[in-house]
């Protein structure tokens, strides 16, 4: 006779989904509490006590700086990180949670997220963001939700394919709840754990999750609004060739977005490298911040308040125009640093929140500097801050139709979607290849969690041995090959990629012409052997085929060098061929 937890296993769509209602129900009744927390202490410490919500932008751009009890600020975080370091020292895992720790447990721990860590989680970001922390609510709470999801899964009995779907659901009700932007959330959930695909699998039962808890939002704080709320009248194109400026605000992303990315590593680096045991670093990271917001106040805390000041007050004035552009660019680096030191550090707070807050910094100054020089073109700076928070974190995390959609739901109207769109294509055709989250992948062919999705116990079983029929000995080159002649070689034969070897046929290393450029003045005179890639793994007869796979997705290369224990060149293996194989082998 089935136990009452058998029943309970998921086994239909149906019964999964209803999870997902459930699911979202309950971390949406999570978010409200955890929000109510957070805004009554944020408006006693960071409102009453410091003022720092309560900054006049009339008077920050055009007057004088803001009376505030600067002392408090130095301080205040590090208090915030002393709270931390002292829920950490009983719970580790609670030290820095965000959502890269999400999508790192989802590739490399089955899913597995305990969900006792919730709670600390909870009461150290409100320790952290309540004190003036640069970080976002909307990172540990995407954890929360996810480790009730995984808890739930655990509970039950599940496999790692339907713990991983529930981590998904519930970091989507979370951020779907928190930012008050379901499709969003759910987008977010299912892309930011790639950098150039998306777990599609997941997509409905986040969707359903994420609905969920967004109407438990809603119905028990309904005066909440968006996050941003700003007449959408004026979230329109004021002039078509407004098109060309957004373009140029993907541009500028970019460029804000590498020099985000190489604070974040510096911050890195610096914390990595401290000799003090990690429990100081919270209480060190606090007194950084604070002094950053000494000099820079609005650098504190999440900063959403501010670009809602942003948006809905016009602090356009043209006889101030360089003391507008200087002093948005100061809040920029003095919000990106600050952010970098409170991730780093391991103070808790995500880092959605503020990438969202240093892209509305982004659009505002743009869209001021297009408004000064184009008065008769830009009607209005806050279109700029929307989509330049779209845009920036689209570049930084890698995750252009989550911020697309979200950048939608925010404006309340789609009148902004040509200019978001060209925007965010602009970025995602000049970003590079690091992300905001390591733990990132570039796509589910990497993940380990998709590795049995490709039956990768199959080929678990097959050696290379036996499949001498496909080793292959046509893209072999001596390693005195000129690039001249290389080039040739593969304009006859179609190759891209090569195996390197000597006269007495000793592996050297390999080369791919998709990645060498010599000027055509001298490549009769650079040899392969100058310029080969000997870094690149090789393979030996005993090897099995999931092993090479896995070796061959690492690299950008087609093939693999199968050699002998004397390091002798046998042949190689393609990828095609190992497809080939399991493909073969699936269909028995």
């Amino acid at each position: 006779m089935k136990s009452i937890k058998d029943n309970l296993k998921v086994q239909t769509p149906k019964k999964l989904y209803f999870y997902c209602i459930s699911l979202g129900v309950f971390i949406g009744l999570c978010t409200v509490l955890f929000s109510i927390i957070l805004h009554h202490l944020e408006t006693l410490i960071l409102g009453e006590f410091t003022g720092i919500s309560d900054i006049n932008f009339q008077n920050f751009f055009i007057q004088s700086l803001p009376k505030l009890p600067h002392w408090y600020l130095i301080f205040l975080p590090m208090f915030g990180g002393i709270l931390v370091s002292v829920i950490s020292y009983f719970i580790p895992e609670a030290m820095g949670a965000g959502t890269d720790n999400m999508v790192d447990v989802f590739h490399n721990n089955e899913g597995t997220l305990a969900g006792k860590n919730a709670p600390a989680v909870m009461a150290t970001t409100i320790a952290a963001l309540s004190t003036g922390a640069s970080g976002g609510k909307e990172g540990p709470i995407a954890v929360i939700g996810g480790s009730i999801g995984s808890f739930f899964a655990k509970w039950l009995g599940q496999g790692a394919r339907a713990r991983r779907t529930l981590l998904l659901a519930g970091t989507a009700a979370g951020l779907g709840a928190i930012f008050r932007a379901p499709l969003g959330g759910a987008l977010t959930a299912v892309e930011v754990l790639y950098k150039e695909d998306s777990e599609s699998d997941s997509l409905i039962p986040c969707i359903i999750a994420s609905i969920s808890a967004y109407i438990i939002t809603i119905i028990c704080i309904p005066e909440g609004g968006r996050i941003i709320e700003v007449d959408t009248h004026i979230m329109v194109l004021n002039d078509y060739r407004e098109i060309i400026i957004y373009a140029v605000l993907g541009v500028v992303c970019v460029i804000f977005g590498r020099l985000y990315l190489w604070i974040m590593e510096l911050s890195s680096s610096f914390f990595s490298n401290m000799s003090l045991p990690k429990i100081w670093h919270p209480m060190i990271g606090g007194l950084i911040v604070g002094i950053i917001g000494y000099f820079v106040p609005i650098a504190l805390g999440s900063g959403f308040e501010h670009i809602h000041d942003l948006a809905v007050k016009e602090i356009y004035n043209a006889a101030n125009i360089c003391k507008i552009s200087v002093v948005l660019g100061i809040l920029i680096l003095a919000k990106m640093s600050a952010t970098s030191i409170t991730v780093k550090s391991g103070l808790a707070g995500g880092m959605f929140g503020p990438s969202f807050v240093i892209g509305g910094f982004i659009g505002a100054l743009t869209g001021t500097i297009a408004e000064y020089i184009f008065p008769g073109i830009v009607g209005s700076t806050a279109p700029y801050i929307l989509v330049g928070m779209g845009s920036f974190f689209a570049g930084v995390a890698h995750a252009p139709l989550a911020s697309l959609i979200m950048m939608t739901e925010l404006t309340g109207s789609y009148e902004l979607l040509p200019a978001i769109l060209v925007s965010i294509s602009v970025v995602i055709v000049f970003t590079g290849k690091k992300t905001l989250y390591p733990s990132q992948v570039k796509n589910k062919f990497i993940s380990p969690s998709h590795l049995w999705d490709m039956k990768i116990n199959v080929l678990r079983y097959i050696k290379v041995k036996e499949c001498s029929k496909f080793l292959r000995n046509i893209a072999v080159i001596d390693q005195y090959f000129t690039i001249e002649k290389l080039e040739a070689h593969s304009k006859m034969n179609h190759i891209s990629d090569y195996i390197i070897v000597n006269k007495t046929s000793q592996f050297q290393g390999y080369i791919s012409l998709r990645h060498i450029n010599v000027e055509d003045a001298i490549n009769q005179l650079v040899v392969v052997a100058n310029i080969m890639d000997t870094t690149i793994a090789t393979c030996k007869l005993s090897d099995n085929l999931a092993d090479i796979l896995e070796n061959i997705l690492k690299t950008d290369m087609d093939k693999i060098a199968v050699v002998n224990d004397d390091n002798l060149f046998i042949g190689y293996l393609r990828y095609h061929d190992i497809l080939h194989i399991y493909t073969k082998e699936v269909s028995k």
